[in-house]
This record gives structure tokens, C-alpha cells and sequence, in this order.
């Protein structure tokens, strides 16, 4: 008989390597290719179709390919998008990490997602508390956890999707991949069209303005201001509703810390801006006469927007929140 002994947390990483033989990847199995992160719009995560309603299914990501076999149900996810991905399907994820603050889960994913365990940091999940889990199913970060696969592959089947560095585009392939991977296509591919169809609906209300504002997204923290271009997710989002990126995309780079005289020279004609602090470069660039000169400032169109809503979380939910609220913001300027 083989017996599997479970270390201490201080030595983690023999703990989760030893799971593979205490039955963690039953059914299915998970392997590293030369994929990698080539920072495409998908990075080739969008699946395969063709697997749709298979019992066992291989699921294409960007660290190469996982099987998996049924309806997973213990699933574990690093990212708010996929939690909110698994719940527009139904499936209540048993560990969400949420840097340890369930309420930067937006609530119409806390509500779908009712009792999970926390995984701590997205950036850095706790893997004894995974193993805890016994998952059946684990979806990461393709950038942020990639560090940690070969571990949680020794769990269980692991799929690395984008959501931190994806724009829209990549985060739909994303979500249609995780649908392939709970065996929920038909009801993911649904919840896509949805999106679509509210983001067409809300570009008709923008198209009503007198002008589209060049719009530009960023984030001000502490001591930093921190720009998002046109291959980030909100640009994206804003982008399908018809308001051009104030910064055309850039794969490689699709955000970068930003200057007052950048952000004069960039002269976006609307802002939004994620106050991560109360004191920030915005805060001190308010009594300068080159930023009341720069055009969003200048017509009333400079807009302090949810974090969480339009940074932290990403996906089908978010983009929808996204895009209605810069609707609103527009279109109620004064």
C-alpha cells in the first residue's frame, strides 16, 4: 500500500508535489509546452471548440496543454475574472484567491460566488491552503502564477489563462476556454453574446454624444500614475463602445508609468482615472495650470472611477460595469 505524508506548510513545495500521488489529478492530467507567454491577444488560451461536450477534453492554454475529464466541481481560480467566469456558469469556485479582501470582488460576482476559501494574494496564492482544497480544477494567471504551474499541475489539472495583461479580446478567449474546461460551452458562449450585445446596445447610447472623446484610462496610486493603452482591458472595453484609446495599443508594454508633461503631450479628451489612494499625482498636478489645460480637464470630463470595478476585476461582469459607467459619465458631464 503507498501512503502520501503531508508536510508542513514551511515546505510547501514537497507537500504539493507529493499530492499527484494521493490521487489529485484523477482523470485528467496537466503538461508544460513550449507555448509559454508570447503576450498575444489570447496567448492561443481560447481552447478548442471541437472539444466542446467531450468527457475528456484537452484544454489548449498558454503553458501548453491540460486534460480534463467530466464536470469538474472542486474548482480553484487566482483571478476575480475567473471566479466570475465559474459563476455566470454556475460552478461556485471552492477557493478564490482575493487578496485576502473578499470585498474587491465586485458584488455581482460576491453574489454568485456565495462561501469559498481564500486564497490569499492573486499574486502569490498560498499553495498548502490549495492542497488543502483537494481541487479538481485549478484556472491561474498565465503571467502573474506562472511561476507556480509545475506545482499546482501536481494537484491537479492546471490552466493557465490571461486576465491581468489581456484586453478584451483575450480575456473573451479566456473565458470561452475556461467554459471548455467546466464542460459549460453552450451556457459560456451565451454569456459572451450577452456581453456583445450590451456593449453594441451601449455603444448606440455613445454614439448619441455631439463628439467621441479620445479617452484615456490610468491608475493613480501613491507615487504613481500609470497609463493603460488601447491593448489593456478598459481601452478595450471603452474601444467597443466606440471611444478610441488616447494611446494606440501596445502588446508588449499595455501599461506605463506616465508623467504630467506625457499625460499634457498624450491630450486625452475624457479621463478615468482608479484612485488607489486618496493622495496621489493627481493630487498635486490639480494646482498646476498645465494640467487645467489638458482637455478632459478643461471640458469636465476628468472622472474618478471604482478600482475595483474598472482595475481589479476584468472579465464578462466588469466589462459590462466598465462600459455602462463611462456611458454614464459621458453622457452626464456638464
Amino acid at each position: 500500500m503507498k501512503f502520501c505524508i503531508l508536510r508542513p506548510a514551511a515546505i510547501a513545495l514537497l507537500l504539493v508535489t507529493s499530492l499527484a500521488a494521493c490521487g489529485g489529478t484523477a482523470g485528467s492530467t496537466g503538461s508544460q509546452g513550449a507555448a509559454g507567454l508570447s503576450g498575444g491577444a489570447g496567448d492561443g488560451a481560447g481552447g478548442d471548440a471541437g472539444q466542446c461536450g467531450k468527457t475528456e477534453r484537452t484544454i489548449t492554454h498558454a503553458l501548453g496543454t491540460t486534460t480534463v475529464t467530466g464536470d469538474p466541481s472542486r474548482v480553484v481560480v487566482t483571478e476575480f475574472s475567473f471566479a466570475d467566469g465559474a459563476g455566470l456558469l454556475g460552478v461556485r469556485p471552492v477557493g478564490v484567491a482575493d487578496d485576502s479582501d473578499r470585498n474587491r470582488i465586485i458584488q455581482p460576482i460576491r453574489e454568485r460566488l456565495g462561501d469559498y476559501t481564500s486564497l490569499g494574494l492573486r499574486k502569490s496564492p498560498s499553495l498548502p491552503v490549495i492542497a488543502s482544497l483537494r481541487p479538481d480544477l485549478i484556472i491561474i494567471d498565465a503571467k502573474r502564477n506562472a511561476d507556480i504551474y509545475p506545482q499546482l499541475s501536481a494537484m491537479a489539472p492546471t490552466i493557465a489563462l490571461t486576465s491581468q495583461e489581456g484586453d478584451l479580446a483575450a480575456n473573451i478567449a479566456a473565458m470561452r476556454a475556461l467554459g471548455q474546461a467546466l464542460n459549460r460551452c453552450a451556457e459560456m458562449e451565451k454569456a459572451v453574446t450577452d456581453l456583445q450585445d450590451k456593449l453594441a446596445s451601449i455603444k448606440t447610447r455613445i454614439d448619441g454624444l455631439p463628439t467621441k472623446p479620445k479617452a484615456l484610462f490610468a491608475v493613480a496610486a501613491d507615487k504613481t500614475f500609470s497609463a493603460h493603452n488601447g491593448a489593456s482591458f478598459v481601452p478595450s472595453v471603452l474601444s467597443a463602445i466606440g471611444l478610441e484609446s488616447a494611446l494606440p495599443a501596445d502588446p508588449s508594454q499595455p501599461q506605463a508609468d506616465m508623467g504630467l508633461e506625457t499625460l499634457v503631450a498624450t491630450a486625452p479628451e475624457a479621463m478615468f482615472i482608479a484612485n488607489y489612494t486618496p493622495q496621489n499625482p493627481i493630487t498635486a498636478w490639480r494646482a498646476n495650470k498645465l494640467f487645467a489645460g489638458i482637455p478632459a480637464v478643461a471640458s469636465n470630463r476628468l472622472f474618478s472611477v471604482d478600482p475595483d470595478v474598472w482595475a481589479r476585476n476584468r472579465g464578462v461582469t466588469a466589462a459590462e460595469m466598465v462600459a455602462e459607467q463611462a456611458a454614464d459619465f459621458l453622457l452626464n458631464a456638464k
